[in-house]
């Protein structure tokens, strides 16, 4: 199957209505966006100053800090039980 028939299937199935006198050119602006996509895939890229990458990322520690449950609760406004009560939400 040719480059232009596979464009002509992906267009049908697009449900792209691609009139005779328009398809030369649709399928040849087609087919260099591809050509182009094809030489982004293939390019490798290099680390530039300023651009983070994920791995690059240095994220804390989170510390867990043992608190007395008193405390808190003595905090709450409304309570029922050592609970916080609150208002119900539908």
């Amino acid at each position: 199957m040719s480059k232009k028939d596979e464009l002509k299937k992906i267009a049908y199935l697009a449900r792209l209505e691609i009139k005779d006198n328009e398809s030369d050119s649709f399928f040849s602006k087609i087919l260099g966006v591809l050509d182009y996509m094809k030489k982004v895939q293939d390019h490798k890229f290099l680390k530039k100053e300023g651009v983070v990458f994920e791995k690059d990322i240095l994220l804390r520690n989170d510390d867990v800090i043992n608190t007395k449950d008193k405390y808190l609760i003595d905090q709450f406004i409304e309570k029922e039980n050592n609970l916080l009560k609150v208002k119900k939400v539908l």
